[in-house]
């Protein structure tokens, strides 16, 4: 999906946002899901946590979770002013802190040296904790 807000706003990402007060991770990530693509998913499963930052420091500092889904259902509808596409992987310009996931994953096969420096070249730091 196409970002519409935050250090990314205009850069194809993963659907994500912030989890609300008092919501389980697994619950932010379905809503959120939900209301940037119109899709609803049923099971969840952890598969990676990141750190990501700004370089240098101050501007942001995020926790992002990934999850992998299973059986989605519902119709496609981005959120207002966003855009909305299935892929190959392999076809989309991914923003660098989606390309380093979708290498993790085994989606796309890119050079890990070639993937830090563009995130080096965004000014932006990425640690994979788990």
């Amino acid at each position: 999906m196409k970002q519409t807000s935050g250090p990314f706003s205009g850069t194809w990402v993963l659907p994500g946002g912030g989890i609300e007060a008092d919501e389980r991770i697994e619950d932010g990530t379905r809503r959120e899901l939900r209301e940037e693509t119109g899709y609803d998913v049923d099971d969840l499963h952890a598969i990676a946590l990141y750190q990501v930052r700004s370089v240098p420091p101050g501007r942001y500092d995020l926790v992002v979770f990934m999850f992998r889904g299973g059986e989605v259902a519902g119709d496609p509808r981005p959120e207002t002013g966003s855009e909305l596409r299935w892929v190959i992987p392999s076809e989309l310009d991914a923003h660098p802190v989606m390309a380093v996931q979708l290498a993790d994953l085994g989606a796309i096969m890119r050079d890990r040296a070639k993937l830090f420096g563009d995130l080096a070249r965004a000014g932006i730091e990425m640690r994979r904790l788990f």
